[in-house]
This record gives C-alpha cells, sequence and structure tokens, in this order.
C-alpha cells in the first residue's frame, strides 16, 4: 500500500473513530456532527480501500508458480491427476 493510501486510511480510522466520540457524548448537534464525521470516515475508508484494490490488480497470485512445473520438467502422471 503507497503512502497516500495508507494516509487514506488513517484520516477515515480517524473521523470514524471522533464521530463515534461524539455519538457517545451527545447533544443533539454533537450528536449530528458527530455523524457526519462518522459517514465521511466510513467513506474514505472504502474510497481508500477500492482504490488499493484497483491499484493492486497487476500484482500476481501468490503460490500461482507452484502449478506449473519448471522450465524444462514435466509433471508425472500422478502429480497432474493431483493437481
Amino acid at each position: 500500500m503507497s503512502q497516500p493510501h495508507r494516509g487514506l486510511v488513517s484520516v477515515g480510522v480517524l473521523l470514524v473513530a471522533a464521530g463515534v466520540i461524539l455519538i457517545m457524548f451527545s447533544t443533539i448537534y454533537t450528536g449530528i456532527i458527530g455523524m457526519l464525521l462518522g459517514g465521511l470516515g466510513f467513506c474514505i475508508l472504502i474510497y481508500s480501500f477500492c482504490q488499493v484494490m484497483k491499484s493492486s490488480s497487476h500484482m500476481t497470485i501468490p503460490g500461482h508458480f507452484l502449478l506449473h512445473p519448471r522450465t524444462g520438467t514435466r509433471y508425472t502422471y500422478e502429480q497432474a491427476i493431483a493437481l
């Protein structure tokens, strides 16, 4: 995860935490502000996770190389059936 994505996740978590704290100690106005901050933080978290997933799509799947034999070799019949 790159530095801007980490920053967005941190800001989202802080806004959600601030919103929850304001809702816990709420009068009517601080409760509304807390809900708005929490909602904004939640939206930022979802946006940042979507950006991370979109930018990570070019990565290879771990373990994928295990499904193919090394170059110049072949699996035996039993190994191929097991896979």
